[in-house]
């Protein structure tokens, strides 16, 4: 479908799937605001420390983990990123949470 609306020129081609991505990450990420202050408050509950290994890092180094997936297309309950949905995780242990997950 993205090739046929470039038109089959390749810069049109990444320009449209590039866009469809951001489409499709504003659709599924919600409220920038209310993450950032949901990671806040577990940043401070947890001290900084990784929820699966234990070790302390810097906020910025953290990720939210959903733990139920479902919750992700729900808009009411800001697409899964809730308090009683996310754990606060490095991003080792994220990807292995999302390992585990997809197996």
């Amino acid at each position: 479908m993205v090739r046929r609306w470039s038109g089959d020129d390749d810069f049109e081609y990444w320009r449209r799937w590039k866009q469809l991505g951001t489409w499709a990450m504003d659709r599924t990420q919600g409220d920038v605001s209310k993450k950032d202050g949901l990671k806040k408050r577990l940043f401070e509950e947890t001290g900084g420390r990784c929820r699966d290994c234990g070790a302390d890092f810097p906020r910025s180094a953290l990720q939210m983990h959903r733990l139920d997936q479902q919750l992700a297309h729900q808009r009411d309950l800001n697409f899964g990123y809730v308090r009683e949905n996310v754990v606060l995780v490095c991003a080792q242990c994220h990807q292995h949470r999302e390992v585990a997950r997809s197996a």
